[in-house]
Protein backbone atom coordinates (compact mmCIF):
# COMPACT_ATOMS: atom_id res chain seq x y z
CA UNK A 1 0.00 0.00 0.00
CA UNK A 2 1.10 2.91 -1.15
CA UNK A 3 1.58 6.03 1.73
CA UNK A 4 2.82 9.86 1.37
CA UNK A 5 5.40 10.72 3.46
CA UNK A 6 5.33 14.33 2.91
CA UNK A 7 4.82 16.83 -0.33
CA UNK A 8 5.44 19.69 -1.93
CA UNK A 9 4.95 22.45 -4.39
CA UNK A 10 7.22 23.07 -7.42
CA UNK A 11 7.58 25.20 -10.28
CA UNK A 12 7.86 23.75 -13.78
CA UNK A 13 7.76 25.53 -17.24
CA UNK A 14 5.70 24.38 -19.89
CA UNK A 15 6.28 26.51 -23.34
CA UNK A 16 6.36 30.47 -22.15
CA UNK A 17 4.45 29.76 -18.87
CA UNK A 18 5.38 28.59 -15.74
CA UNK A 19 3.03 26.33 -13.68
CA UNK A 20 2.63 24.78 -9.81
CA UNK A 21 3.32 20.80 -9.64
CA UNK A 22 2.62 18.79 -6.89
CA UNK A 23 5.33 16.58 -5.54
CA UNK A 24 4.68 13.72 -3.28
CA UNK A 25 7.40 11.67 -1.69
CA UNK A 26 5.25 7.90 -1.47
CA UNK A 27 6.64 4.65 0.27
CA UNK A 28 5.06 1.05 -0.84
CA UNK A 29 4.74 -0.68 2.40
CA UNK A 30 5.00 -4.12 0.13
CA UNK A 31 8.07 -3.96 -2.04
CA UNK A 32 11.26 -5.40 -0.66
CA UNK A 33 13.41 -3.22 -3.46
CA UNK A 34 14.57 -0.53 -1.85
CA UNK A 35 14.05 1.44 -5.53
CA UNK A 36 10.39 0.34 -5.56
CA UNK A 37 10.05 1.05 -1.98
CA UNK A 38 10.21 4.60 -2.56
CA UNK A 39 8.74 6.30 -5.27
CA UNK A 40 7.99 9.92 -6.38
CA UNK A 41 5.17 11.16 -7.58
CA UNK A 42 4.42 14.60 -9.65
CA UNK A 43 0.98 16.08 -10.01
CA UNK A 44 0.10 18.67 -12.60
CA UNK A 45 -2.39 21.51 -10.89
CA UNK A 46 -2.83 23.59 -14.27
CA UNK A 47 -2.46 26.61 -12.20
CA UNK A 48 0.37 29.28 -13.50
CA UNK A 49 2.48 30.33 -11.13
CA UNK A 50 1.86 34.25 -9.72
CA UNK A 51 -1.47 33.80 -11.06
CA UNK A 52 -4.94 34.40 -9.84
CA UNK A 53 -8.28 32.30 -10.25
CA UNK A 54 -11.37 34.80 -9.38
CA UNK A 55 -10.22 36.19 -6.52
CA UNK A 56 -7.84 33.40 -4.82
CA UNK A 57 -4.33 33.21 -5.83
CA UNK A 58 -3.06 30.08 -7.56
CA UNK A 59 -0.56 29.23 -4.68
CA UNK A 60 -3.56 29.28 -2.17
CA UNK A 61 -5.15 26.55 -4.50
CA UNK A 62 -2.37 24.97 -5.04
CA UNK A 63 -1.49 24.22 -1.73
CA UNK A 64 -5.30 23.06 -1.00
CA UNK A 65 -4.71 20.70 -4.14
CA UNK A 66 -1.48 19.25 -2.26
CA UNK A 67 -3.26 18.50 1.02
CA UNK A 68 -6.02 16.25 -0.69
CA UNK A 69 -3.25 14.42 -2.79
CA UNK A 70 -1.52 13.97 0.65
CA UNK A 71 -5.04 12.40 2.06
CA UNK A 72 -5.46 10.51 -0.70
CA UNK A 73 -1.96 8.60 -0.33
CA UNK A 74 -2.45 8.76 3.69
CA UNK A 75 -3.61 5.32 5.40
CA UNK A 76 -7.36 4.95 6.54
CA UNK A 77 -7.66 5.73 9.56
CA UNK A 78 -9.54 8.77 12.23
CA UNK A 79 -7.99 11.54 9.69
CA UNK A 80 -9.77 10.42 6.82
CA UNK A 81 -12.13 12.77 5.69
CA UNK A 82 -15.50 11.50 6.18
CA UNK A 83 -16.92 10.97 3.15
CA UNK A 84 -13.75 9.53 1.57
CA UNK A 85 -13.93 6.52 4.80
CA UNK A 86 -17.49 6.61 3.56
CA UNK A 87 -16.91 5.73 0.34
CA UNK A 88 -13.65 3.14 1.46
CA UNK A 89 -16.69 1.78 3.69
CA UNK A 90 -18.54 0.79 0.21
CA UNK A 91 -15.45 -0.80 -1.70
CA UNK A 92 -15.27 -2.84 1.89
CA UNK A 93 -18.90 -3.78 1.75
CA UNK A 94 -18.65 -4.82 -1.89
CA UNK A 95 -16.33 -7.36 -1.18
CA UNK A 96 -18.27 -8.86 1.21
CA UNK A 97 -19.27 -12.65 -0.14
CA UNK A 98 -21.92 -12.93 2.84
CA UNK A 99 -24.25 -10.09 1.20
CA UNK A 100 -26.66 -10.08 -1.87
CA UNK A 101 -25.75 -7.95 -4.65
CA UNK A 102 -29.55 -6.12 -3.91
CA UNK A 103 -28.12 -5.64 -0.40
CA UNK A 104 -24.80 -4.01 -1.31
CA UNK A 105 -27.03 -1.92 -3.88
CA UNK A 106 -28.87 -0.57 -1.15
CA UNK A 107 -26.12 0.10 1.08
CA UNK A 108 -24.25 1.92 -1.91
CA UNK A 109 -27.66 3.87 -2.16
CA UNK A 110 -27.89 5.17 1.40
CA UNK A 111 -24.26 5.85 1.35
CA UNK A 112 -25.01 8.41 -1.39
CA UNK A 113 -26.88 10.57 0.95
CA UNK A 114 -23.71 10.46 3.61
CA UNK A 115 -21.21 11.68 1.13
CA UNK A 116 -23.08 14.31 -0.68
CA UNK A 117 -24.06 15.69 2.37
CA UNK A 118 -20.17 15.44 3.38
CA UNK A 119 -18.31 16.06 0.28
CA UNK A 120 -18.11 19.70 0.95
CA UNK A 121 -17.18 19.65 4.25
CA UNK A 122 -13.77 18.88 6.00
CA UNK A 123 -14.04 17.07 8.17
CA UNK A 124 -12.56 13.73 9.49
CA UNK A 125 -13.99 10.61 10.58
CA UNK A 126 -12.73 11.63 14.03
CA UNK A 127 -14.48 14.96 13.66
CA UNK A 128 -17.91 13.94 13.73
CA UNK A 129 -19.79 13.96 16.88
CA UNK A 130 -23.92 14.18 18.09
CA UNK A 131 -24.47 17.77 16.78
CA UNK A 132 -23.26 17.06 13.39
CA UNK A 133 -25.45 13.93 12.92
CA UNK A 134 -27.93 15.67 13.83
CA UNK A 135 -27.22 18.54 11.17
CA UNK A 136 -27.19 15.52 8.96
CA UNK A 137 -30.50 14.27 9.78
CA UNK A 138 -32.06 18.03 9.67
CA UNK A 139 -30.49 17.99 6.03
CA UNK A 140 -32.08 14.48 5.41
CA UNK A 141 -35.59 16.47 5.99
CA UNK A 142 -35.16 19.22 3.57
CA UNK A 143 -33.90 16.86 0.25
CA UNK A 144 -35.83 14.80 -1.93
CA UNK A 145 -35.05 10.95 -3.47
CA UNK A 146 -34.16 10.20 -6.71
CA UNK A 147 -37.76 9.85 -7.42
CA UNK A 148 -38.34 13.54 -6.71
CA UNK A 149 -40.53 12.96 -3.65
CA UNK A 150 -39.37 13.93 -0.24
CA UNK A 151 -37.68 11.25 2.15
CA UNK A 152 -40.13 9.12 4.66
CA UNK A 153 -39.38 9.11 8.01
CA UNK A 154 -38.58 5.20 7.59
CA UNK A 155 -36.08 6.04 4.42
CA UNK A 156 -34.56 8.84 7.21
CA UNK A 157 -34.06 6.10 9.83
CA UNK A 158 -32.92 3.48 7.24
CA UNK A 159 -29.72 6.42 6.17
CA UNK A 160 -29.31 7.08 9.83
CA UNK A 161 -28.76 2.93 10.68
CA UNK A 162 -26.35 2.92 7.58
CA UNK A 163 -24.42 5.71 9.03
CA UNK A 164 -24.07 4.25 12.03
CA UNK A 165 -22.94 0.88 10.57
CA UNK A 166 -20.07 2.72 9.05
CA UNK A 167 -19.02 4.00 12.42
CA UNK A 168 -19.05 0.88 13.92
CA UNK A 169 -17.29 -0.52 11.02
CA UNK A 170 -14.54 1.93 11.78
CA UNK A 171 -14.53 1.11 15.27
CA UNK A 172 -13.74 -2.92 15.26
CA UNK A 173 -11.00 -2.02 12.19
CA UNK A 174 -9.63 0.55 14.53
CA UNK A 175 -9.72 3.22 12.47
CA UNK A 176 -11.92 5.57 15.45
CA UNK A 177 -11.10 4.96 19.17
CA UNK A 178 -13.97 7.20 20.63
CA UNK A 179 -17.64 6.23 21.04
CA UNK A 180 -20.18 5.94 17.73
CA UNK A 181 -21.28 9.55 17.98
CA UNK A 182 -24.97 8.09 16.36
CA UNK A 183 -25.45 6.28 19.21
CA UNK A 184 -25.79 9.11 21.80
CA UNK A 185 -28.53 10.76 18.53
CA UNK A 186 -32.45 9.62 18.66
CA UNK A 187 -34.79 10.16 16.13
CA UNK A 188 -38.36 10.49 16.89
CA UNK A 189 -40.15 6.80 16.34
CA UNK A 190 -41.36 5.66 13.10
CA UNK A 191 -44.87 4.59 13.22
CA UNK A 192 -45.09 0.82 12.03
CA UNK A 193 -45.73 0.68 8.34
CA UNK A 194 -48.22 -1.76 9.38
CA UNK A 195 -50.17 0.70 11.79
CA UNK A 196 -52.26 2.02 8.40
CA UNK A 197 -51.53 0.31 5.78
CA UNK A 198 -54.12 0.13 3.59
CA UNK A 199 -55.30 -2.98 2.16
CA UNK A 200 -58.91 -4.29 -0.23
CA UNK A 201 -61.21 -5.71 2.07
CA UNK A 202 -63.36 -8.68 0.80
CA UNK A 203 -66.05 -6.53 0.10
CA UNK A 204 -64.25 -4.79 -2.30
CA UNK A 205 -62.64 -7.78 -4.14
CA UNK A 206 -65.53 -7.27 -7.45
CA UNK A 207 -63.96 -3.28 -7.46
CA UNK A 208 -60.67 -4.04 -7.38
CA UNK A 209 -61.09 -7.26 -10.53
CA UNK A 210 -63.60 -4.99 -11.94
CA UNK A 211 -60.43 -2.07 -12.21
CA UNK A 212 -57.59 -4.51 -13.59
CA UNK A 213 -60.29 -6.02 -16.25
CA UNK A 214 -60.97 -2.08 -17.40
CA UNK A 215 -57.23 -0.68 -16.96
CA UNK A 216 -54.58 -3.57 -17.60
CA UNK A 217 -53.30 -2.98 -20.73
CA UNK A 218 -52.34 -6.49 -20.66
CA UNK A 219 -54.00 -9.76 -19.54
CA UNK A 220 -50.88 -11.32 -18.24
CA UNK A 221 -50.29 -7.83 -15.73
CA UNK A 222 -54.31 -8.70 -14.59
CA UNK A 223 -53.03 -12.40 -14.09
CA UNK A 224 -50.08 -11.27 -11.94
CA UNK A 225 -51.63 -9.06 -9.53
CA UNK A 226 -55.00 -11.60 -9.09
CA UNK A 227 -52.17 -14.35 -8.42
CA UNK A 228 -49.97 -12.33 -6.07
CA UNK A 229 -53.55 -11.29 -4.30
CA UNK A 230 -54.49 -15.54 -4.05
CA UNK A 231 -51.29 -16.33 -2.40
CA UNK A 232 -50.27 -13.11 -0.62
CA UNK A 233 -47.17 -13.27 -2.96
CA UNK A 234 -44.34 -10.44 -2.60
CA UNK A 235 -43.26 -8.33 -5.89
CA UNK A 236 -40.27 -10.61 -5.99
CA UNK A 237 -41.68 -14.07 -5.30
CA UNK A 238 -44.50 -13.24 -8.39
CA UNK A 239 -42.15 -11.84 -10.85
CA UNK A 240 -39.92 -15.13 -10.01
CA UNK A 241 -42.58 -17.66 -10.77
CA UNK A 242 -41.75 -20.75 -12.98
CA UNK A 243 -43.40 -23.16 -14.86
CA UNK A 244 -41.23 -25.76 -13.38
CA UNK A 245 -42.26 -24.50 -9.96
CA UNK A 246 -45.80 -26.00 -10.86
CA UNK A 247 -45.82 -29.60 -10.37
CA UNK A 248 -47.43 -32.44 -8.02
CA UNK A 249 -50.87 -30.20 -7.98
CA UNK A 250 -48.80 -27.31 -6.52
CA UNK A 251 -47.13 -24.25 -7.02
CA UNK A 252 -43.76 -23.82 -5.05
CA UNK A 253 -43.05 -20.29 -3.79
CA UNK A 254 -38.75 -21.41 -4.35
CA UNK A 255 -37.22 -18.14 -6.24
CA UNK A 256 -37.74 -14.74 -6.53
CA UNK A 257 -36.32 -11.63 -8.92
CA UNK A 258 -35.22 -8.58 -6.92
CA UNK A 259 -33.89 -4.81 -8.10
CA UNK A 260 -32.22 -2.00 -6.52
CA UNK A 261 -30.22 -1.12 -9.45
CA UNK A 262 -29.65 -4.57 -11.00
CA UNK A 263 -32.34 -7.19 -11.48
CA UNK A 264 -31.33 -10.57 -9.39
CA UNK A 265 -32.52 -13.49 -10.24
CA UNK A 266 -31.91 -16.22 -6.70
CA UNK A 267 -33.23 -19.74 -5.80
CA UNK A 268 -34.36 -19.28 -2.58
CA UNK A 269 -36.65 -16.73 -1.12
CA UNK A 270 -36.31 -13.86 1.83
CA UNK A 271 -36.50 -15.98 4.62
CA UNK A 272 -36.83 -20.06 5.52
CA UNK A 273 -40.76 -19.31 5.68
CA UNK A 274 -41.27 -17.76 2.47
CA UNK A 275 -39.79 -21.01 0.61
CA UNK A 276 -43.61 -22.96 0.66
CA UNK A 277 -45.61 -24.45 -1.62
CA UNK A 278 -49.54 -23.56 -1.80
CA UNK A 279 -52.02 -25.41 -3.32
CA UNK A 280 -52.71 -25.02 -7.17
CA UNK A 281 -56.54 -24.92 -7.27
CA UNK A 282 -58.48 -24.76 -10.82
CA UNK A 283 -59.22 -21.68 -11.16
CA UNK A 284 -55.58 -20.77 -10.39
CA UNK A 285 -54.33 -23.55 -13.06
CA UNK A 286 -56.91 -22.42 -15.32
CA UNK A 287 -55.33 -18.71 -14.83
CA UNK A 288 -52.19 -20.94 -15.52
CA UNK A 289 -53.27 -22.61 -18.79
CA UNK A 290 -54.51 -19.19 -20.44
CA UNK A 291 -51.03 -17.90 -19.85
CA UNK A 292 -48.96 -20.96 -21.06
CA UNK A 293 -51.39 -20.78 -24.55
CA UNK A 294 -50.46 -17.42 -24.98
CA UNK A 295 -46.75 -18.10 -24.57
CA UNK A 296 -46.96 -20.85 -27.26
CA UNK A 297 -48.94 -18.62 -29.68
CA UNK A 298 -45.87 -15.76 -28.84
CA UNK A 299 -43.21 -18.09 -29.56
CA UNK A 300 -44.71 -18.62 -33.53
CA UNK A 301 -45.35 -15.23 -33.59
CA UNK A 302 -41.36 -14.05 -32.99
CA UNK A 303 -39.66 -17.03 -33.80
CA UNK A 304 -36.10 -16.55 -32.88
CA UNK A 305 -36.27 -13.57 -31.58
CA UNK A 306 -38.42 -15.21 -28.72
CA UNK A 307 -36.49 -15.33 -25.29
CA UNK A 308 -37.71 -18.14 -23.83
CA UNK A 309 -37.18 -18.69 -20.01
CA UNK A 310 -39.02 -21.06 -17.20
CA UNK A 311 -40.35 -17.59 -16.39
CA UNK A 312 -44.39 -17.26 -16.12
CA UNK A 313 -44.99 -13.77 -15.47
CA UNK A 314 -43.22 -12.77 -19.43
CA UNK A 315 -43.32 -9.76 -22.39
CA UNK A 316 -45.21 -10.95 -25.82
CA UNK A 317 -41.20 -11.51 -26.66
CA UNK A 318 -40.20 -13.54 -23.31
CA UNK A 319 -38.57 -11.13 -21.26
CA UNK A 320 -38.95 -11.62 -17.85
CA UNK A 321 -41.40 -8.95 -16.57
CA UNK A 322 -39.61 -6.60 -13.41
CA UNK A 323 -40.65 -6.16 -9.83
CA UNK A 324 -40.21 -2.44 -10.48
CA UNK A 325 -42.85 -2.41 -13.39
CA UNK A 326 -45.02 -4.45 -11.60
CA UNK A 327 -45.35 -1.93 -8.75
CA UNK A 328 -45.40 1.23 -10.80
CA UNK A 329 -48.12 -0.42 -13.24
CA UNK A 330 -50.17 -1.25 -9.76
CA UNK A 331 -49.92 2.26 -8.28
CA UNK A 332 -51.47 3.83 -12.25
CA UNK A 333 -54.09 1.17 -11.76
CA UNK A 334 -55.15 2.18 -8.37
CA UNK A 335 -55.01 6.00 -9.32
CA UNK A 336 -57.84 5.57 -11.37
CA UNK A 337 -59.80 3.68 -8.64
CA UNK A 338 -63.14 5.51 -6.96
CA UNK A 339 -63.89 3.17 -4.35
CA UNK A 340 -60.78 1.59 -3.74
CA UNK A 341 -58.11 3.65 -1.10
CA UNK A 342 -55.48 5.51 -2.97
CA UNK A 343 -52.45 4.46 -1.10
CA UNK A 344 -52.69 1.21 -2.03
CA UNK A 345 -49.38 -0.19 -2.93
CA UNK A 346 -48.91 -3.70 -4.59
CA UNK A 347 -46.92 -5.11 -1.41
CA UNK A 348 -50.50 -4.44 0.28
CA UNK A 349 -51.73 -7.23 -1.51
CA UNK A 350 -50.43 -9.35 1.60
CA UNK A 351 -52.93 -7.59 3.97
CA UNK A 352 -55.17 -8.02 1.66
CA UNK A 353 -54.63 -11.99 1.59
CA UNK A 354 -54.73 -12.13 5.22
CA UNK A 355 -57.75 -10.05 6.16
CA UNK A 356 -59.82 -12.27 3.09
CA UNK A 357 -58.57 -15.45 5.04
CA UNK A 358 -58.77 -14.60 8.87
CA UNK A 359 -62.23 -13.45 7.96
CA UNK A 360 -63.23 -16.54 6.29
CA UNK A 361 -62.53 -18.34 9.41
CA UNK A 362 -58.93 -19.83 8.52
CA UNK A 363 -56.04 -20.21 11.55
CA UNK A 364 -53.35 -17.05 11.61
CA UNK A 365 -50.66 -20.47 11.61
CA UNK A 366 -52.09 -21.62 8.14
CA UNK A 367 -52.57 -18.36 6.81
CA UNK A 368 -49.18 -17.69 7.52
CA UNK A 369 -47.92 -21.03 5.67
CA UNK A 370 -49.70 -19.95 2.96
CA UNK A 371 -48.22 -16.14 2.58
CA UNK A 372 -44.83 -17.43 3.61
CA UNK A 373 -44.26 -15.36 7.12
CA UNK A 374 -44.21 -15.66 10.60
CA UNK A 375 -46.89 -16.16 12.89
CA UNK A 376 -46.60 -12.77 14.47
CA UNK A 377 -45.93 -10.44 11.57
CA UNK A 378 -49.34 -12.57 10.01
CA UNK A 379 -50.94 -11.82 13.46
CA UNK A 380 -50.18 -8.10 12.80
CA UNK A 381 -51.88 -7.88 9.81
CA UNK A 382 -54.97 -9.59 11.00
CA UNK A 383 -55.18 -7.22 13.96
CA UNK A 384 -54.99 -4.35 11.28
CA UNK A 385 -57.80 -5.20 9.11
CA UNK A 386 -60.21 -6.46 11.37
CA UNK A 387 -60.00 -2.96 13.48
CA UNK A 388 -62.93 -2.17 11.04
CA UNK A 389 -64.94 -5.05 12.46
CA UNK A 390 -65.45 -4.45 15.79
CA UNK A 391 -69.35 -3.55 15.37
CA UNK A 392 -69.77 -7.21 14.79
CA UNK A 393 -67.48 -8.75 17.05
CA UNK A 394 -69.11 -6.88 19.89
CA UNK A 395 -72.85 -7.53 18.40
CA UNK A 396 -71.92 -11.46 18.96
CA UNK A 397 -70.88 -11.27 22.45
CA UNK A 398 -73.68 -9.14 23.15
CA UNK A 399 -75.84 -11.88 21.59
CA UNK A 400 -74.17 -14.56 24.11
CA UNK A 401 -73.98 -12.18 27.35
CA UNK A 402 -77.60 -10.81 26.99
Amino acid sequence: MLTCTSGTIEEKKNGSSVYYWLRLNLVDDTATERKKRYQTKRIPTGLKVGGRTGRINNINLANEQLTQAIREFTPIGQDTRFDKYVEYWVKEINKSHDLELSTKEAYRYKAEYIIKYFADMDLSLADIDASVIRSFIDYLHNVTSTKGNPLSDVSIRDIFKTCSQVFSFAQINGHLYKANPCASVKLPKVKSRQDDEPYIAEEQIADFRQLLEDNCQYAIIRYAYMIGLFYGLRRSEICGLKWSAIRNGNIYIEHTITRVNTVVAKDYAKTDASKRHCALLPEIKEMFDQIRQEQERNKLLFGNKYRDTDYIFVWQDGRPITPDYLSKSFRKIIDKSITLDKRLHLHNLRASCVSILAHRGISLSDIAMWIGDSVETTTKYYLRTCAHNQLQTGQAMANVLF
